[in-house]
């Protein structure tokens, strides 16, 4: 009863997506485990409910870090349940650029540029935009468009035209450069998870195995071949293949924990050394950015919906309607700017929306009126690593964060800040605006800046690159994510990115996933 054509380990995007495509043949027999439990929580399909969700649910790990360069650890937070991060996050959905992933394959990794991730995107996509030649319709991950209108917004999107940032409808274009109304994995004023826009279609199979509550210890082998997953309790059989989909964090982990990883570094924890693969855990990177505050001059907020009687009426109106605000994804405007004036393209993502949070304080939002940006530099050249507590599945991995190393993050970062004051600056904007709030005006100069956002900066969403493809010899999968020195077994998640792309990862890691399981079916 064990005994599966595949195993996945992990069910987020892409371990959503794989038992998806792997179990449409019936003569195939697929296996999707998950070390969480089911996505049950009523505040999963209410979009707002993230907020709660992330501060502390039994669907969210909690990853405390090493200390940083500044000799500061944080707390990243990773969805554990199914669908992963995409039941508790804030459902942003963008792509990237098409040279994000032309860089890809400049690397040497054929079949990753964006002639070939283009039709994967579009493949997913049922956008209520419509079908185009860079959008698709009738896939199984709904893409909707944040409708709601106020003044504030409006403002935001008239300053940005006179700056010269575009007003674009969709912002997920080849030319990503602009502004407007978010795109969000929403439906009808309810989240579309990968559970639920991949696994709910297909739970019906007889061949599809679903697996809560069942953490993965290690791969097992004989000799150089997967021969299944070793988890709490038994032990899955893999007779095709084992898949790795647990995410930037676990997917290393397990390769360590099976002897395929740095060798000084496994020996260190008594792990005998299967393959050496110094690159397992390393090239680890991630957004760095901040959150701009402002306080409005008039009573144009969302601050007073989120507390008190009016949050009971909100939920009471969301659970009978499914409208209202917290019908609403993380933010209401997505945006992409060049901050610098060397940068090919957009270097800089921003979400804008009226509310304003307590800084410190998570989602305690401030008595006055107030307006928040959220933005992260792109594509960050900082790289951090993933490494082994101890030889116990059960510990939490090493996590060693970099931030602003290099010259080029600390330009964009103080650059990307600078952009949005300026934006804030402009008129219709700059007329509803009292101050900014934080980090505040005294912020000023480059180091001001830097400082600001090591000490009260967010990041920890969009970890990738620990595992990462490449046709060279360092690298740990090939460009068929298959795990280099053994057999049968593959990575499929966002361990495999060379780089990070300029926009959020929910939607980059499906669309890998759905180019991987063409590379599996065709194999």
């Amino acid at each position: 009863m064990d005994a599966f054509d595949y195993v996945i380990v992990g069910s987020g995007p892409a371990g959503c997506v794989l038992a998806n495509r792997l179990s449409a043949d019936p003569a195939v027999t697929v296996a999707l485990i998950e070390a969480g439990p089911p996505a049950n929580h009523p505040f999963v399909t209410m979009p707002k409910g993230f907020g709660k969700l992330l501060m502390g649910s039994p669907l969210v790990g909690h990853y405390r870090t090493e200390p940083d360069a500044s000799g500061n650890p944080h707390v990243w937070a990773r969805g554990k349940t199914l669908g992963g991060s995409t039941s508790v996050n804030g459902m942003a959905y963008s792509r990237g650029q098409p040279e994000d992933y032309d860089a890809w394959a400049a690397t040497g990794v054929n079949g990753w540029g964006w002639a070939e991730m283009l039709p994967a995107f579009k493949a997913i996509e049922d956008h209520e935009l419509g079908a185009d030649d860079e959008r698709g319709a009738g896939g199984p991950l709904h893409v909707g468009i944040n409708r709601h209108r106020n003044r504030p917004n409006d403002a935001v999107l008239k300053a940005a035209e006179a700056l010269g940032l575009p007003v674009r409808e969709d912002v997920n274009r080849a030319d990503q450069t602009g502004i407007g109304p978010m795109p969000h994995m929403i439906r009808k004023g309810r989240r579309m998870s990968a559970a639920s826009a991949f696994l709910d279609p297909v739970r019906h199979r007889p061949n599809l195995t679903i697996l809560t509550g069942l953490p993965a210890r290690r791969v097992s082998f004989e000799g150089r071949r997967a021969s299944g997953v070793e988890c709490e309790g038994r032990t899955l059989t893999a007779r095709r293949e084992v898949i790795l989909s647990a995410g930037a964090f676990e997917t290393p982990k397990l390769l360590m924990l099976s002897g395929i990883g740095p060798a000084g570094q496994l020996r260190a924890h008594g792990i005998e050394v299967r393959v050496d693969r110094p690159l397992v855990g390393a090239n680890m990177a991630e957004h760095r950015g901040i959150a701009l505050q402002f306080r409005l001059k008039e009573k144009l907020s969302h601050n007073p919906q989120f507390s008190g009687p009016r949050l009971l009426l909100n939920v009471a109106r969301y659970y009978a309607s499914r409208t209202g605000i917290m019908a609403y994804g993380s933010h209401e405007l997505m945006g992409f700017a060049r901050v610098l004036p060397e940068s090919p393209n957009a270097d800089t993502q921003l979400f804008i929306s009226p509310f304003s949070r307590v800084p410190g304080q998570g989602m305690v939002f401030e008595k006055h009126p107030g307006m928040q940006c959220l933005i992260y530099a792109g594509r960050p050249t900082s790289r951090g690593s993933i490494g082994l507590r101890s030889a116990d599945p059960k510990d939490p991995p090493l996590i060693v964060p970099a931030q602003l190393e290099t010259a080029h993050d600390r330009a964009v970062s103080v650059a990307m800040v600078r952009f949005v004051r300026k934006l804030f600056a402009t008129p219709p904007l700059a007329d509803l605006i009292a101050e900014e709030t934080y980090p505040g005006p005294a912020v000023a100069s480059d180091d001001a800046i830097l400082d600001a956002i090591r000490a009260g900066g967010t990041w920890g969403y969009h970890t990738c690159g620990t595992a990462r493809m490449g046709e060279d010899a360092d690298a740990v999968v090939d460009g068929r994510l298959r795990v280099r020195g053994v057999e049968g077994l593959r990575v499929v998640d966002a361990s495999v990115f060379p780089g990070l792309v300029s926009a959020n990862t929910t939607a980059p890691v499906a669309a890998v996933a759905w180019r991987a399981a063409d590379l599996i079916l065709g194999a």
